[in-house]
């Protein structure tokens, strides 16, 4: 690789680790700030959760060194968090359907690192997500234009969800070229700017322009 090239591919290997590490801190933070979860698709974190879940355990699985995966357990524990905050402030799953949902999900890693399943069910498996990743991207998606308010969605951690597809597309694009992780990044890349587009578009109105509205009608 030239001398342009390497540094720019430990730049963007750096950036998203590092960003993967609080991706969904302004998420978390929205939440917690407005003692709800209302905006949030509670699905749409499952159904990511599950995706990185098998993701990390996959990679787990057959020894692959950490650093080309280590963002996923910092992606896994902040799902966590979040579902944990969502539930904790009230949401439209109940908590006894999630914690049996996180059971099957402990169940399925296990499989996975402990060698028990068989290598073409581990394949189907790690296929799976770049499907997995786009559909919990539309239900969030939905959750925003069927409510038509981005109330309670953080843009940031959607903004930090689209740099980190465009560095792994850079990344896989020089290394390996491969056409799969190319397609998932870049579909994630497209539902990721349709949610900040959609969530900029449906923000809800600023304290001051309630403020004006109401002076306006009176």
């Amino acid at each position: 690789m030239s001398l342009v090239i390497e540094p720019l591919i430990s730049i963007a290997n750096i950036s998203t680790i590092l960003l993967s590490s609080f991706n969904k801190v302004p998420q978390i933070s929205t939440v917690l700030k407005a003692r709800s979860a209302i905006g949030l698709s509670i699905y749409s974190v499952l159904i990511e959760l599950t995706g990185y879940c098998i993701t990390m355990s996959y990679f787990i699985s057959y020894q692959y060194a950490l650093p080309s995966f280590l963002e996923y357990p910092f992606l896994v524990t902040q799902d966590v968090c979040l579902v944990a905050a969502a539930l904790y402030f009230g949401t439209q799953v109940g908590s006894v359907l999630v914690l049996g949902y996180a059971g099957l999900l402990v169940c399925l890693m296990t499989s996975m690192i402990g060698g028990f399943l068989a290598d073409p069910v581990m394949a189907l498996l790690v296929s799976s997500t770049t499907p997995i990743s786009a559909v919990s991207k539309i239900v969030q998606l939905l959750a925003i234009t069927r409510r038509k308010s981005s109330e309670g969605v953080s843009v940031a951690a959607w903004m930090i969800s689209a740099y980190c597809c465009c560095t792994r597309l850079l990344t896989v694009y020089i290394e390996t070229a491969d056409a799969a992780l190319l397609s998932n990044f870049g579909i994630s890349l497209l539902l990721n700017s349709c949610i900040i587009a959609a969530a900029i578009y449906y923000a809800p109105p600023t304290s001051t322009a309630r403020l004006n509205k109401t002076n306006k009608n009176d």
